[in-house]
């Protein structure tokens, strides 16, 4: 895997991971965040802003959980949803997804209506690589099976 785009942006928010929440408020979920799976709990208190798919080509792959890998241009593009969180949303997410450790949060462009330009969003990377099988463009999952 190529991992200079990844490696850079890693280095960018070692050193203070929660620093950029103000710059955007915005997270694209493609996993267990998403309406109906399990760990959408965490975004209750949080806005929808409509669905979408990333901008960039990545490779999805689901291992029991989605991870998306930081190589762009492969894969496909991804579906999700895009959110409007608070900073406290924001630090509960990285808590769940390991930020930055096991997922790395990176900010990333999310096309939705294709009238408009893309918007950034925070997306979480899968942060190491994992055997897996073919990429895929969405987690569907089993709806609402975690806690």
């Amino acid at each position: 895997m190529d991992t200079k785009w990844f490696d850079s942006h890693k280095r960018a928010i070692e050193h203070e991971p929660h620093a950029a929440v103000e710059f955007c408020n915005r997270v694209f979920v493609y996993g267990t965040l998403k309406r109906g799976h399990g760990n959408h709990r965490l975004l209750r208190n949080s806005v929808f802003l409509g669905s979408g798919s990333t901008a960039q080509r990545f490779p999805l792959y689901v291992r029991g959980l989605p991870y998306l890998y930081p190589q762009p241009n492969s894969g496909e593009h991804v579906l999700g949803e895009v959110y409007q969180v608070d900073p406290q949303t924001m630090a509960r997410l990285d808590k769940l997804e390991g930020h930055p450790r096991f997922y790395c949060r990176i900010l990333i462009d999310i096309q939705g209506d294709p009238d408009y330009p893309p918007a950034r969003a925070w997306a979480y990377f899968i942060n190491s690589v994992m055997e897996s099988s073919e990429p895929v463009a969405e987690y569907v999952g089993r709806m609402g099976q975690l806690s």
